[in-house]
């Protein structure tokens, strides 16, 4: 399922798309929104991570419209003044969530606020410091198998760096992006098909890899090459219809079909609410309580 968020006037609009048959259909919110301030975080088996009025944060269900309000992520602080990356973690041993996040002003790691929500026990910490990375741009995590992923990088000027937060050890790990990724500074992570995806765009292109054996350098395979792209960050891929063709968001703003055999586009949906980051997401449908 395909979740976004459109602002007009004085109310939120929300409306989810069903990969199966494109149906575009309106979901209305279990809670209240002030000001025309909503923001969609972070998805993980079908729990959603959402900020409201810049500091409530909601972790909700759109399939039960089960839903629960917290305080505490980066409390006292502008967010929209520093670059941000979310995630939700989930340990299948435990079956317990965490919400990860760190947000980052100006270049300085050393001002890096890391934070950990643990859903069972509504606990949060917030740390400064530590944190070994620069983020360079805002990131919803490519959350694969329950562990979020994200693209950062030791220094300003070098190469990206995969990262992921392992909730065994409780700490960040770096996971082998191909070779070729060394000096490449446009790229985007998601997940696609349960597997790590990386998108490399290019001048009027861009090629679409994924890690079809996780933590293996050498299981990065192009899946779709040469698909047609006017500017960067242009093609992300969404989800598979039933006939293997792929769902596109384009541009930021509408959605396509992409056959990757014949390397056409044909165009389902279109919307006006540009998705800059953090204005739609993915999710599955489950019954995974948000409260615990």
């Amino acid at each position: 399922m395909y979740l976004e968020f459109r602002f007009s006037k004085r109310q939120v609009f929300s409306k989810y798309l069903d990969f199966s048959s494109f149906d575009r259909l309106p979901l209305s919110l279990p809670f209240g929104v002030a000001g025309l301030s909503l923001e969609v975080l972070a998805s993980c088996n079908g729990l959603l991570l959402l900020i409201k009025d810049l500091r409530t944060y909601v972790l909700w269900n759109p399939s039960t419209g089960a839903f629960r309000e917290f305080l505490g992520l980066h409390q006292n602080m502008s967010i929209g003044s520093y670059c941000r990356l979310y995630g939700i973690a989930y340990n299948a041993t435990t079956d317990t969530y965490k919400i990860i996040s760190a947000s980052q002003f100006g270049n300085s790691r050393e001002e890096t606020i890391f934070t950990i929500h643990d859903c069972s026990t509504w606990t949060t910490i917030n740390q400064t410091g530590g944190f070994l990375y620069y983020i360079t741009r805002n990131q919803q995590a490519a959350n694969v198998n329950g562990t979020p992923h994200w693209l950062v990088s030791h220094e300003l000027d070098s190469g990206c760096v995969i990262i992921c937060y392992d909730m065994l050890y409780e700490k960040f790990e770096e996971v082998p992006k191909p070779e070729w990724a060394d000096d490449v500074t446009v790229l985007e992570l998601k997940a696609h098909k349960g597997m790590l995806c990386l998108i490399h765009y290019k001048r009027g292109f861009a090629d679409v890899w994924v890690m079809e054996r996780y933590g293996k350098q050498e299981s990065w395979t192009k899946l779709y090459p040469y698909v047609a792209c006017s500017s960067d960050f242009g093609v992300r891929p969404l989800g598979v219809t039933h006939g293997d063709h792929v769902v596109m968001e384009v541009e930021q703003r509408k959605l396509e079909v992409y056959d990757p055999r014949n390397r056409v586009f044909s165009m389902k949906n279109s919307y006006t609410y540009p998705n800059s980051g953090f204005g739609a997401i993915t999710y599955v449908e489950t019954l995974v309580s948000p409260v615990g």
